[in-house]
């Protein structure tokens, strides 16, 4: 986190947002703009982070944002509008100002119960420790049915983190096998495959996964089968496909 605010704090945001696109010339001409650091770094650096750093400091819109390119700067905007709106942010002038303090286990289940989507993502993070495992599994595996997809994501995760003491929740983790959401789906399937229990159940529905239509989830359910053993897994074009195009010409 500082590391990521700290040149937008410097002043320097603005030049890092519009230094991520450049044009693309050929012999037959522009090409129009390419990213050069990642599809999102305009959006995430010109629009969260320095969105962020002027609702932190309760400023008004500062005059660089005309500097902006049009795609950083309608991201910048966006952003901007949500967090006065929401004011969805770990990261506050208050938390900014005060004491660090580690959280016990019990707290951070009490934090799953409210706060805003993600306040209660980083408190999925800060759970993700076998050490949590008997306390907050059910806590957790309730975030299983939460309606923000990101959450269930991080839950999912999260409870494969625990061992035996997320036994007795893989009913609503199967359940995820089925989201409508490919992360969550490849979430739900790293975790039963981390997890490896309930084997008679959870391997004919991650065989089924090796039909999904995103490449994301086939992976997962491929690498979860392998985590079980299962070899007698018959071939799967999307990871076959997926092989050969990676293999060296």
């Amino acid at each position: 986190m500082v590391a990521d605010l700290l040149p937008v704090f410097l002043g320097l945001g603005v030049f890092i947002a519009n230094a991520a696109v450049r044009e693309l010339s050929t012999r037959e001409g522009s090409r129009g703009p390419i990213c050069c650091a990642g599809r999102d770094f305009c959006r995430t650096y010109g629009g969260l982070r320095m969105a962020l750093c002027t609702w932190v400091r309760q400023q008004e819109d500062l005059p660089w944002k005309s500097a902006l390119r049009l795609d950083a700067q309608t991201a910048y905007t966006g952003s901007l509008r949500y967090l006065e709106r929401t004011s969805d942010s770990v990261f506050t002038f208050e938390s900014a100002s005060r004491p660090s303090h580690r959280a016990t286990t019990l707290e951070l289940v009490r934090q799953l119960a409210s706060g805003s989507p993600s306040a209660r993502v980083v408190t999925l993070w800060e759970l993700r420790s076998a050490q949590h495992g008997s306390q907050a599994a059910h806590a957790v595996a309730k975030c299983l049915r939460d309606r923000q997809p990101a959450i269930r994501q991080e839950a999912a995760l999260t409870l494969g983190s625990y061992g035996e003491s997320a036994r007795p929740e893989l009913a609503p983790l199967m359940d995820l096998l089925l989201d409508e959401q490919f992360s969550v789906r490849s979430a739900a399937a790293t975790a039963l495959g981390v997890l490896g229990h309930n084997v008679d159940a959870v391997l004919p529905q991650l065989r089924e996964l090796l039909r999904d239509p995103d490449h994301v989830v086939v992976a997962s359910a491929g690498f979860a089968l392998g985590n079980f053993g299962a070899a007698d897994c018959p071939p799967c074009p999307t990871l076959v496909g997926t092989q050969n195009s990676l293999d060296p010409l």
